[in-house]
């Protein structure tokens, strides 16, 4: 009988949560779809408020140890697909910044090369080959070339996506695998850039650029693994613009995830004329980063 009781208590309570959850989605699509105008909220007062009410991200680190666990996790996911798993592939990383994905696999046996704005890759990866560019236009890479393209963090800062997207298509083989992990996107809680600076979520809305612009001259900007004088830049794109970028018939998506947070909803119903106007999405402001497995056919 009281095993009965206990168990109906927790099926209650399921269901008592998934109908606050259910209701708070309504009431943040809601906010999202009004057409007004936004308002900044350049308040000194409530960003300090704020400031103080959340802590930092866990550091990224960009230490030896960090950048070599970072890349032989990232090699570990992709050596368990299938597709991946097979001999004497051609990978090319793009974007690759301390480029130890790369390296790893090619300690696997895989000839790697590896792309960048500049060369800034670790000292163990300077036996692979580098092709320095912006893949945002066309590399000195013959077309059809890799069996494999991989990049991360990246397409969430890229100017235009749409021809990097063309590029990583055009050096990749019929039948060769693209995989893209890429965030926090712009509309998600983290999506300033701002991590160690400002703990605030949802910033790049509750504030305007000069308002942020002079917290971060106050604060500073440490990234990247070193001080810097501005954050990366980011594109603004929604889900469904990246989404579009495979949605056609040269590629078949084999794997699609997105990583949520949802735990900051609060500060949208908090200050609902700082969502306004901007054609969000639900999903649009709870996913933090996307994972994607293509096959050009």
């Amino acid at each position: 009988m009281i095993t009965n009781i206990i168990k109906l208590a927790r099926l209650i309570r399921i269901k008592v949560s998934r109908l606050i959850g259910f209701a708070l989605k309504i009431r943040i699509m809601m906010i999202l779809n009004k057409k007004e105008k936004p308002i900044f909220i350049d308040s000194d007062n409530i960003f300090d408020h704020l400031q103080s009410s959340f802590k930092p991200l866990p550091e990224y680190g960009y230490d030896a140890k960090s950048s070599w666990n970072r890349g032989v996790l990232r090699a570990q996911k992709l050596l368990e697909k299938e597709e991946i798993y097979k001999e004497k592939l051609k990978v090319l990383e793009v974007a690759c910044g301390d480029g130890m994905t790369g390296y790893v696999l090619s300690c696997f046996g895989y000839d790697v090369t590896l792309n960048d704005l500049e060369d800034w890759r670790d000292n163990r990866c300077k036996g692979l080959k580098m092709v320095v560019g912006d893949l945002c236009e066309r590399l000195s890479i013959e077309s059809n070339s890799f069996d494999l393209v991989i990049s991360y963090n990246s397409f969430e800062h890229f100017n235009d996506p749409q021809a990097a997207f063309n590029e990583i298509s055009r050096v990749t083989k019929p039948g060769g695998i693209i995989k893209l992990e890429f965030g926090p996107l712009y509309s998600s809680p983290w999506g300033l850039h701002a991590f160690h600076t400002i703990f605030i979520p949802y910033a790049q809305f509750l504030f305007s650029n000069t308002f942020i612009e002079k917290k971060l001259h106050l604060l500073g900007i440490n990234d990247l693994g070193k001080p810097r004088t501005k954050l990366q830049s980011t594109n603004g794109w929604k889900i469904e613009q990246f989404k579009e970028l495979w949605n056609n018939e040269r590629f078949f998506v084999s794997d699609y995830s997105q990583i949520i947070a949802n735990s900051h909803l609060k500060i949208i119903r908090q200050f609902p004329q700082s969502f306004s106007g901007y054609n969000l999405s639900f999903e649009d402001v709870i996913t933090q980063a996307i994972s994607v497995t293509l096959l050009k056919c």
